[in-house]
């Protein structure tokens, strides 16, 4: 058995689907926050937005400051980020990623991003200063 550590994906693909009918590299994978996951065929004409539109758009949860690629080659795997937040404000300024044949796509939920970690990690601790006091106004 692999060993799962926090932050890594696991995805469990719908019992019906016929997901081996097309190989691994004639199809681009895209997981997380979007309305129907799943494997699509791919064509050289398509881009990263043709893909999220086919799949419905991402959820409402979807976090789309960080949606994560990963192209497979020969030579290694390469990951990068792109922002469809700063897509949508500067479409000219922010370029669109290549897709190629057994690429990956990640969209992460918005519980994952920096500032949720950090606006929770704010709240456990002024959670844990007010039952201090409260302890110490009781003694």
């Amino acid at each position: 058995m692999p060993k799962v550590v926090p932050g890594d994906v696991i995805y469990i693909p719908h019992q019906d689907g016929n997901w081996l009918d097309k190989p691994a590299n004639r199809v681009v994978r895209l997981m997380g926050e979007v309305k129907k996951p799943g494997r699509y065929s791919f064509n050289s004409q398509m881009s990263l937005l043709d893909l999220l539109a086919e799949a419905g758009g991402p959820t409402d949860k979807a976090y789309i400051d960080k949606i994560m690629i990963v192209n497979s080659s020969c030579c290694g795997d390469k990951s990068q980020t792109f922002s469809l937040r700063n897509y949508i404000k500067y479409p000219a300024e922010t370029p669109i990623p290549m897709l190629r044949p057994g690429d990956t796509v990640y969209v992460p939920n918005e519980d994952d991003s920096t500032s949720t970690l950090l606006r929770q990690g704010l709240q456990d601790a002024f959670s844990f200063v007010t039952t201090l006091l409260v302890i110490g106004a009781a003694l």
